[in-house]
């Protein structure tokens, strides 16, 4: 009821103010400045001594412009308690200054809309998670909402999935596994509301239901199997597919949600299901999980190179794979790296409506951040061209390239240990506020907390 309040109460004096200005006290003007994160924060996974750049989004949902430049009315990205300990372990890389991490890059940022807060850190020498607290202040006025946002929370990298299922009409599949690293700081708590992670339909779409065999809802295909997943630790999800009565490829997008708080990164997780006819015996050599053999007249040829031949752990290997038709073609092309043992993927990527010309090739990339959970041996990449709306198998390469996944080379000596205590939540220091202390006292949060139905769209 207070929000209602002071909606009522400030709307006028704005809309007055607009054509003549009325002035406000401090403690009534900082009731008009509110915010929401607008989508998740991104994971930065960066070497030691390197920096990288990235980017969060606040919604304004409160009654003031935001106006970069403008006292009383900029909002800053700040660290939350005004903590230095980041740049006094140099994590901070070009910030405003030792707890101000950044403007936003608008000039001006009206009520509804989103505000980029673009800044780059530094990583340690040391490995390991560091989350950065963050929280919007307009300074010399008030803080904004504390909704606990860090720049590591829920996130997750895929490190492995079961094949893909090739199943008759109506036959139910095995159980299908995808395993996700939490590369976050907070622990999957199975069963806990805004805690538990679960494997979702990509999006919420529910048109592919009728793939369902036994999933929570219509667009969650299964929950954590393990009662909790610390960070660093592997999450197991297990569900099954019923192949539907009609003939053909289906692809399933999957993503990690935490229902109710934000969905975590999109891994490109897809899980194509084909189905054959009842009538149909499917060749040996077609066993569930191996790529099809061509079902129509091959047109596509298709090559990959791998660079580099080997690569460690947390390192980055790419795939570059051409793609050529003989004919004029659309078509949907892929790439796919399988573990060492054949049986599960680890990585993939799918390239819909690509036109081809005759005889003129296409190149395309995948580059895959290796999990450090990564099994050691050697990787196959397979290649596959469908027509588009996967009708047709235009061409398989299942052994297109290879790559090895080595042990991580042991440093030459070790790092030394931060300065800054990368788990502890800092606490507030007056001192380290480079401008005016905010005068007025954070208002309440005006966000709704977020409902654990499954087929909430997560907010950030």
């Amino acid at each position: 009821m207070k929000r209602l309040l002071v909606v009522l109460l400030m709307a006028p004096l704005l809309v007055i103010g607009s054509a003549v200005w009325v002035p406000l006290s401090p403690n009534l003007a900082a009731l008009a400045f509110h915010a929401i994160l607008a989508e998740n924060v991104p994971t930065l996974t960066v070497a030691p001594g390197r920096t990288a750049v990235t980017s969060v989004h606040y919604r304004n949902v409160g009654l003031a412009p935001w106006q970069r430049g403008v006292a009383g009315r900029e909002v800053t990205l700040a660290v939350r308690g005004d903590s230095a300990q980041f740049a006094d372990s140099k994590i901070a890389a070009g910030w405003l200054s030792a707890n101000r991490i950044a403007a936003p890059v608008e000039d001006t940022v009206l009520p509804g809309g989103v505000a980029t807060f673009t800044f780059s850190v530094r990583a340690p020498d040391k490995v390991g998670a560091y989350p950065i607290p963050l929280r919007l202040v307009v300074d010399g006025l008030t803080w904004l909402e504390d909704d606990g946002t860090v720049l590591i929370g829920f996130h997750s990298q895929l490190v492995d999935q079961s094949r893909n299922p090739l199943l008759r009409v109506g036959e139910t599949s095995a159980p299908l596994t995808v395993r996700l690293q939490n590369t976050g700081t907070r622990t999957w708590l199975k069963g806990v509301p805004s805690a538990q992670v679960n494997l979702g339909v990509a999006g919420d779409d529910r048109s592919q239901v009728s793939l369902a065999a036994g999933w929570p809802t219509a667009d969650r295909v299964a929950v954590q199997t393990e009662p909790n997943v610390a960070p660093g630790g592997i999450g197991t999800f297990t569900f099954k597919i019923r192949a539907p009565a009609t003939p053909g490829t289906y692809m399933l997008r999957l993503r990690a949600v935490a229902d109710g708080v934000t969905w975590l990164e999109d891994d490109g997780i897809v899980s194509l299901v084909t189905v054959t006819s009842a009538s149909v015996v499917t060749p040996t050599a077609q066993t569930q999980g191996q790529p099809q053999r061509p079902t129509g007249i091959t047109t596509f040829a298709s090559t990959a190179t791998v660079d580099p031949a080997n690569v460690a752990a947390q390192d980055t290997v790419t795939v570059s794979a051409v793609f050529k038709s003989s004919v004029s073609a659309s078509a949907v092309v892929g790439i796919e790296v399988f573990v060492p043992d054949g049986t599960a993927l680890a990585h993939q990527k799918w390239f819909n409506e690509q036109a081809f010309d005759p005889d003129k090739a296409r190149t395309y990339q995948l580059s895959w951040n290796v999990p450090s959970s990564a099994a050691l041996g050697t990787y196959t990449v397979t290649l596959q061209a469908f027509a588009t709306g996967w009708k047709t198998l235009y061409s398989s390469q299942p052994t297109a390239a290879s790559f090895a996944v080595i042990p991580a080379r042991a440093p030459n000596a070790p790092p030394p240990v931060p300065t800054a205590t990368p788990t502890t939540a800092p606490a507030a220091s007056g001192t380290a506020t480079p401008t005016t202390a905010p005068t007025a006292a954070p208002t309440a949060a005006p966000t709704i907390a977020p409902t654990a139905a499954p087929t909430l769209t997560p907010t950030a």
